[in-house]
């Protein structure tokens, strides 16, 4: 039973490296519904005209719109793909969560919009993170190959030639081995 169930977390732990494998590959191809960054601002403004029209119908205080404030500017930044702006969303929304919990506002659909939103934004900066990893990997590929190139050139300017028979000579040498050639 257990080597089922490990296979199935294996299985699943793969899917998800796809997912965030093509969410980094095609990161500025994707729309804002397909793209993790995309659906977790989208979740955040839409939570946000979902307080206006509660608040419109008397269903939420006036309150709950200073929230607009906060939350719709870190939408916006979460689109960006700023980290940080996903880092604070979840800190804010968990601290709003929790006043709310010790508040005693509707329990059950205060912890259920929590954990839809701490996942969603989540997910987006797991893109973020590998997004960062690989563009750091990319940037010491480029710096090694860089660092080879200028080895060589400085291997190239290093060696010595013979002006007769046209070999490497050795660089602190007055005749060339090879041809006898006095050198200058």
């Amino acid at each position: 039973m257990s080597l089922i169930k490990q296979r199935t977390d294996e299985e699943k732990e793969i899917e998800n490296a796809k997912k965030i494998d093509n969410q980094v590959i095609n990161y500025d191809k994707l729309g804002v519904i397909d793209s993790k960054r995309g659906q977790a601002a989208l979740v955040v403004c839409g939570l946000m005209i979902l307080t206006v029209v509660l608040y419109f119908f008397d269903l939420a205080s006036a309150d709950n719109l200073y929230s607009l404030i906060i939350y719709l500017p870190l939408a916006f930044f979460i689109y960006k793909g700023r980290r940080w702006a996903m880092f604070s969303t979840i800190v804010v929304w968990s601290l709003d969560k929790g006043y709310q919990l010790i508040e005693g506002q509707s329990r059950g659909f205060t912890f259920m919009w929590w954990i839809i939103v701490v996942g969603i934004v989540y997910n987006a900066i797991e893109v973020e993170n590998e997004k960062i990893k690989r563009n750091i990997k990319k940037a010491d590929r480029v710096i090694a190959k860089e660092d080879i190139i200028d080895e060589e050139e400085k291997n190239k300017e290093a060696k010595e030639f013979c002006n007769n028979c046209g070999k490497e000579l050795i660089v602190a040498s007055n005749f060339c081995k090879f041809c006898g050639n006095k050198l200058i």
